[in-house]
């Protein structure tokens, strides 16, 4: 920059200089010819004293020069000054920096609006580089909002399907198996229901953070969704590894959670499944860990299952009835059976209406089998009202057989409990069969109610104007809190069969039960005992105080038409 300045600084001065003496020069000469030209005696004086005429030009050539480097040094210097700012201003391209205005009016007016147009760029520099800085924070934002769950920070489902096919493809090259864990949360739903969803979501935060706390260095988790998780276990694993790692998981899962004062008890079901299992095949990979999954559901709350390959004929046949509800009951080919319920001096005073499956396809299915696809499928309310309006054909049946005060019950499962118009499905029904719900009984299991708190009391409440009775199946099997026992409108207690098996052999269970028994005559509630198998049990049960008994020690489930006509 400096030896740029000294070259126009010289150049513009040479130029100066040389343009007033040239002007002077032609000025001379000028006066010269034009005396020579007026007066032929000019002439001869010019010839006579041309060295000395010389002299004079070479003089004043000196007189200019000097008098045109005080003008410069005295006029130019301002410009200079820009010229040296401005060549600072482009090999910088700092836009902070401002010059003093000096000089003439001219330069004085355009050194200030250098300054002006400076301070126009600096602010649109300042506002480029604040605007530039934003869209890079943008750009990273999005990225990262697409690769991760915007909830718990984790890798999301497109980002882990990603990692997880690069990963596959170079285990199969390697020969080196790796491991996937899929989790689910158990009673998700009951916290969202109870809770709201507010805390359901913090819930899912803090689980996400412990479980990437528990991981060893290099795995991988991400959400893929609601309550579900993968876990990619690298390195290989052995199954006594992936196991320990699965049990360690469960148990931290499973530890009390504290959110927004709230104490949450979750657990986590957890299927794990290896890549050699689904020849290295994504979709078959996370399908068999879903299906350990599932199972490990099935078990119970915090268990973990690895899968098998048999457990892939039993995803078949769940898809196969799943499949074959719909024609099932366009067919035909459900039947019900009626379990009678007997009182203390062993009359029938109640039965329970359960549905049986003949396919035509798949041959007898269990109740529990087709009951569970049912739910899990989203078809178990074709089947509740299938019971239910072949109830309402049945009821007169029962009534004539016995008397006006028969009741009858039947199951609803918690995917009925979510359905808003159920009480209104309900009544049409007893509306067209013209059925007293005096005569009907509602049996709801005691997990099912817990996860359905206030949608259950509503429809209770609704039940209740219609005159039906509401029996708590499967009472003490899990839950420790009996508070809700004085908020619930029902009628009956019935004791779960894994109470009434014990009975006999163990004291614990036999006070268990009295205490059941005792605290239900408190709340004016009737208790019923369920599977009751044994006289002895009969006996124990009737002498404790328990208002009806049922089971196979005084009837199978048996058609209709068996029970009264053959």
């Amino acid at each position: 920059m400096w030896l740029k300045d000294k070259i126009l600084k010289s150049s513009v001065e040479l130029k100066y200089i040389l343009f007033i003496c040239l002007i002077s020069l032609i000025s001379m000469s000028a006066v010269v010819i034009f005396l020579s030209t007026i007066d032929p005696s000019g002439q001869q004086l010019i010839n006579h004293n041309f060295i000395s005429i010389l002299y004079f030009c070479f003089v004043l050539m000196l007189v200019c020069f000097f008098i045109s480097r005080l003008f410069i040094t005295h006029n130019l210097q301002s410009f200079f000054r820009l010229s040296a700012f401005a060549f600072k201003i482009k090999d910088t391209k700092d836009y902070s920096l401002r010059i003093e205005p000096s000089g003439g009016i001219e330069l004085y007016t355009l050194g200030q609006n250098i300054n002006d147009m400076l301070e126009t760029l600096q602010a649109d520099s300042e506002l480029n580089r604040m605007n530039s800085r934003r869209l890079m924070e943008a750009q990273v934002s999005m990225g990262r909002m697409a690769q991760h769950d915007p909830l718990t920070g984790l890798p999301n489902r497109k980002y882990f399907m990603e990692t997880l096919e690069r990963e596959l493809a170079r285990s199969r090259r390697s020969k080196k198996n790796i491991a996937l864990m899929s989790f689910s949360l158990d009673g998700f739903r009951v916290v969202n229901d109870t809770y709201g969803h507010k805390v359901g979501d913090a819930l899912l935060i803090e689980v996400g953070r412990r479980a990437r706390g528990f991981l060893r260095q290099g795995d991988f988790i991400a959400r893929l969704g609601g309550d579900e998780f993968l876990i990619l276990l690298y390195n290989a694993p052995g199954e006594v590894t992936v196991n320990e790692i699965a049990k360690r998981l469960a148990m931290k899962l499973s530890r009390a959670y504290v959110i927004e004062t709230w104490q949450l008890e979750v657990s986590a079901s957890i299927g794990i499944a290896v890549a050699s299992d689904s020849d290295f095949d994504i979709k078959e990979f996370i399908g068999n860990a879903d299906i350990a999954m599932y199972r490990s559901k099935d078990s119970g709350p915090g268990n973990y299952t690895v899968f098998a390959p048999y457990m892939k004929e039993q995803k078949k046949r769940r898809i196969e009835i799943a499949n074959a509800l719909n024609q099932a009951i366009s067919q035909n080919e459900f039947h019900l059976v009626y379990q009678a319920k007997v009182n203390r001096q062993d009359k029938v005073v109640g039965y329970e209406a359960l549905i049986r499956w003949n396919s035509e396809s798949l041959g007898f299915i269990p109740p529990d089998e087709f009951i569970q696809v049912a739910e899990q499928s989203g078809k178990i309310s074709l089947l509740t009202f299938w019971v239910l309006e072949r109830l309402c054909q049945d009821i007169n049946t029962f009534i004539s057989q016995h008397n006006q005060h028969i009741k009858v019950s039947f199951n609803l499962s918690a995917h009925d409990l979510r359905d808003a118009k159920l009480s209104s499905k309900i009544e049409l029904l007893f509306q067209k069969y013209g059925v007293d719900g005096r005569n009907i009984e509602i049996e709801v299991t005691e997990s099912t109610y817990l996860e359905n708190f206030d949608s259950a009391n509503a429809f209770f409440d609704d039940m209740a104007k219609l005159n039906c009775s509401i029996a708590l199946d499967d009472f003490g099997t899990g839950y420790s809190s009996l508070s809700y026992l004085t908020q619930i409108n029902i009628n009956t207690l019935k004791i779960d069969k894994q109470f009434v098996d014990q009975i006999a052999q163990s004291s614990k269970s036999m006070l268990v039960t009295k205490a059941i028994i005792e605290m239900s005559k408190q709340l004016g509630l009737q208790i019923c005992a369920e599977g009751v198998e044994t006289e002895e049990q009969a006996t124990l049960l009737k002498e404790n105080g328990c208002h009806q008994l049922q089971g196979y020690f005084y009837s199978k489930p048996t058609p209709i038409k068996q029970l009264f006509f053959s």
